[in-house]
């Protein structure tokens, strides 16, 4: 992406020059802003960066299209188990209900009978 290191150049060396650099691009973005306020911050017009990489528009539409079929079949199960529970909970009450009128017909006939 860059210019390559010299092995002569020891960490902290490198790491002190690029403190310089932030420090010294943070003081200019500083200058800018109490003249300008925020558009020292905003890239100007035209302006591309020759180092940054090019976007993969295939990889990110790929990627979204695979989450958006993950999403769906997430949501597909959740709405199927939420059926199968209710189906549960149908059955569990009919059973309930048809065992309660049951045993109150038979209670019914044994007082009057």
């Amino acid at each position: 992406m860059g210019a390559s290191v010299p092995p002569t150049v020891t960490d902290e060396e490198l790491d002190q020059h690029v403190a310089e650099l932030i420090l010294k691009e943070a003081k200019t973005k500083a200058t800018n802003y109490s003249k300008g306020c925020m558009r020292a911050y905003i890239p100007k017009p035209g302006y591309t960066d020759s180092n940054a990489p090019r976007t993969n528009k295939s990889f990110l539409n790929s990627l979204v299209k695979n989450a958006n079929m993950h999403n769906k079949v997430v949501l597909q199960t959740q709405a199927d188990a939420a059926e199968q529970v209710k189906e549960v909970y149908k059955s569990k009450d009919y059973f309930h209900m048809a065992s309660r009128a049951q045993n109150r017909i038979l209670f019914e006939r044994s007082r009057h009978g």
